[in-house]
């Protein structure tokens, strides 16, 4: 299997899939979204469905572009994490933090929120 890849739905490594992590963040009026593993590849949309379905195409051109320019497809590595803090207005140690991992999954876009 390709590093950074995951396998088809059916269990095989013949057909893999390339994973790359997606930041989705609300402006005032819209969302936008990047991959840091993909250098200028970003989308924005209204709505939150909207900029996942333009940045899975912005990746998808993305990773064709690479192809036809015979130029190594990147290997996802970045990743995310959110910091739980108690509320505000207090000094917190670390016992008191903790980070939260988003789930490893094979969905065609992670879902990780906040808790």
């Amino acid at each position: 299997m390709v590093d950074g890849a995951v396998a088809g739905e059916d269990g095989s490594q013949s057909k893999t899939m390339h994973r790359f992590l997606v930041i989705i963040e609300k402006a005032k009026r819209n969302y936008s979204a990047y991959s840091p593993d993909l250098p200028g590849c970003v989308a924005t949309g209204k709505t939150l469905e909207q900029v996942r379905r333009n940045m899975l195409e912005a990746i998808d051109m993305h990773l064709q572009g690479l192809i036809a320019d015979k130029l190594p497809i990147p290997k996802s590595r970045a990743f995310a994490e959110f910091v739980a803090f108690p509320a505000a207005g207090r000094r917190v140690s670390a016992q008191e933090s903790s980070y939260i991992s988003c789930g490893q999954s094979a969905s065609t876009l992670l879902k990780c929120a906040p808790p």
